[in-house]
């Protein structure tokens, strides 16, 4: 069984953030076009809204999380733009959150509290099937 809350509208608390510079791109990133960044060791990849295939980056994840402040950090590997999130869902064992391109993110355990607060849930949720 699966439960599911919708994140609702978070532009609301999402600042205009300045672009991102990053060490091997030619042109500054728009924080707006980031849907999500994966770590890889000392490595990212940027998830882009305006592209299939994510960047590489030789930049660490904590690096990139200190210069887009109002991402969210779900887990020790992931950073998600809010602005991307379409809805969370609980299953048995986990939650995720689902990204607008249906990308299922795991949110870590101790994280949970502090992402649905900024997510603005009321940590209220339905169920829906499996």
């Amino acid at each position: 069984m699966a439960i599911t809350a919708s994140a609702g509208d978070t532009t609301a608390f999402v600042a205009h953030e300045p672009p991102l510079f990053l060490p091997g791109l030619s042109q500054p990133l728009d924080p707006a076009s980031i849907s999500r960044v994966q770590a890889s060791g000392n490595y990212s990849f940027i998830y882009l809204t305006n592209r299939s295939r994510p960047l590489l980056v030789i930049t660490a994840l904590k690096y990139i999380a200190h210069s887009l402040p109002t991402f969210l950090r779900v887990s020790r590997s992931s950073l998600i733009n809010p602005r991307c999130v379409k809805d969370v869902v609980r299953l048995t064992s986990c939650r995720q959150l689902r990204l607008n391109d249906d990308t299922a993110i795991s949110i870590a355990r101790r994280r949970w509290p502090t992402v649905a607060r900024q997510l603005g849930l009321a940590l209220k949720t339905k169920s829906v099937a499996a």
